[in-house]
């Protein structure tokens, strides 16, 4: 299926942000799923904390959130959808502010943050955005997905992630 509101050059210029999103989300589910295997310290707090970023990175990519120099969603779709993220959505402002800035909040009013449990369900949530974003791709633009994902595919450093 097309979206009849994308012409050629809109088409052209999202070919050109696919493997920046693929490659975004092979890190996202590289490092969440590393969350759940053992690791020393800093290792896991540089892992978690690369998982985090990228949460709220496709956290907002989904949300279609700051349209005009970022990247959304549904301007690689032949229609638009929501795609819900409600683990996302309960951790996403506490951990934009402890992750992103020196924030009063962090001190004044932290939510605590340990990972257990709640890492596993980000990464299944953001697997499950991700299927339905590639499901609903305008047609014009899935070559170009299915190329990028191809080739993390193939590297083996990535592989099992896919």
């Amino acid at each position: 299926m097309q979206n009849p509101h994308f012409d050629t050059p809109h088409i052209d210029r999202q070919k050109t942000a696919v493997k920046h999103i693929v490659h975004d989300y092979a890190q996202l589910i590289s490092a969440g799923t590393q969350t759940a295997e053992p690791q020393v310290y800093p290792t896991n707090h540089h892992i978690q904390h690369a998982f985090l970023v990228h949460c709220r990175k496709f956290g907002d990519f989904y949300a279609n959130r700051y349209e005009g120099t970022d990247f959304v969603a549904h301007k690689f779709l032949a229609k638009r959808c929501k795609i819900d993220l409600p683990t996302w959505k309960t951790w996403g402002d506490a951990m934009d502010k402890q992750l992103m800035h020196f924030s009063w909040k962090r001190v004044d009013d932290p939510k605590d943050w340990d990972g257990f449990g709640v890492n596993d369900l980000l990464l299944r949530e953001f697997r499950q955005a991700w299927e339905l974003f590639i499901v609903g791709l305008d047609d014009r633009l899935k070559a170009e997905f299915d190329m990028e994902i191809a080739r993390f595919k193939a590297m083996p450093e990535f592989s099992r992630f896919f």
